[in-house]
């Protein structure tokens, strides 16, 4: 519960309403809040961070369809959540402001950029940071969280701020001022995505983590600035994977051995075990024989029975050990 700023209206939003809004239009062709989707009402640990979905929530086709239902005796408190809703969005729209023409294309006046002589904006960035900070030092009810209030709080006082000092102390120079440009960096934001996605896309990463993704994005750095690519190196590098692969085969061969040597000390198995062993090395090795017509794999393999006639495979040619 809440006051809108540049207003004494209190309004108690309901995150409900927007949950019994998507049944009433789930499965309908034509939907009025056609943002609303499950990933919105239920998102994942990483995606409350999505700005997309936040801005689904608070679209105008979802404040218009809370207001058209609320219309109906049964929805009448989708209004109030509607306003909540509207409120966010306006403030979305202040702050998001990167070019000069945009309240022209949108014909939305609140999206003019702050000039000296005009700044709706920067008068409902005051009254929002105000209604802020007299929510959070209400005592009782339900309230954003300390952290979250504060950065909005500072958020728009840093904006009024700034704005203010650019087109008094600048106005030679400065016209207007493009809040979109100070309020987000796309370089650090971008860093920040790619280093979480080297996380694992886990966004609460460790330090060591972030540590280990700075390094990674220098070595490929380096990489490009030395004029190979990671084609050129994982090329050159091949010789040296295959050798790494012969050692490791060496170091299986010789563990095997060793535990070979290590069975061969033990006691003495039972007739019964010798028997099971032999069925299953005899059924193993009759196998192989089907399939791989080297006679002198077969003569190590399996003794052959006295008397039993050589097997002759067509189409193939007889090997013998010396060739």
């Amino acid at each position: 519960m809440c006051n809108l700023p540049q207003s004494e209206t209190t309004v108690t939003a309901e995150y409900k309403h927007l949950q019994q809004l998507y049944k009433m239009e789930m499965g309908e062709e034509v939907k009025m809040a056609y943002r609303m989707t499950d990933r919105v009402l239920n998102p994942t640990s990483i995606e409350r961070v999505n700005v997309q979905l936040a801005v689904a929530a608070t679209h105008e086709s979802t404040v218009a369809a809370l207001r058209f239902y609320s219309q109906k005796e049964k929805y009448r408190d989708f209004g109030q959540t509607a306003d909540f809703l509207e409120m966010l969005r306006k403030w979305f729209s202040v702050v998001n402001v990167k070019t000069a023409f945009t309240h022209v294309r949108l014909n939305d006046p609140l999206r003019a950029p702050p000039r000296k002589e005009e700044s709706l904006g920067l008068d409902y960035l005051t009254a929002f940071g105000t209604m802020l900070q007299v929510w959070q030092d209400r005592k009782g009810g339900a309230k954003m969280s300390t952290d979250t209030s504060q950065a909005a709080i500072y958020t728009c006082r840093g904006l009024v701020g700034v704005s203010h000092y650019m087109l008094e102390e600048h106005s030679d120079l400065v016209h207007y001022v493009l809040l979109g440009k100070f309020q987000s960096d796309k370089i650090d934001e971008g860093r920040f995505g790619y280093l979480r996605k080297l996380a694992g896309g886990n966004f609460w990463a460790s330090v060591r983590q972030f540590f280990e993704g700075e390094a990674v994005i220098r070595v490929k750095g380096l990489v490009w600035l030395s004029g190979y690519s990671l084609g050129t190196v994982a090329s050159v590098m091949e010789e040296a994977r295959q050798q790494r692969h012969r050692d490791d085969a060496e170091v299986v061969e010789l563990e095997t051995l060793v535990e070979h040597a290590s069975c061969a000390e033990q006691e003495p198995l039972s007739e019964g075990a010798e028997q099971a062993i032999a069925h299953v090395a005899g059924y193993l090795a009759r196998s192989v024989m089907r399939t791989k017509h080297c006679y002198a794999c077969h003569a190590i393999l399996v003794n052959k029975e006295p008397g039993e006639p050589e097997r002759d495979f067509p189409g193939y040619r007889r090997r013998t050990p010396d060739s």
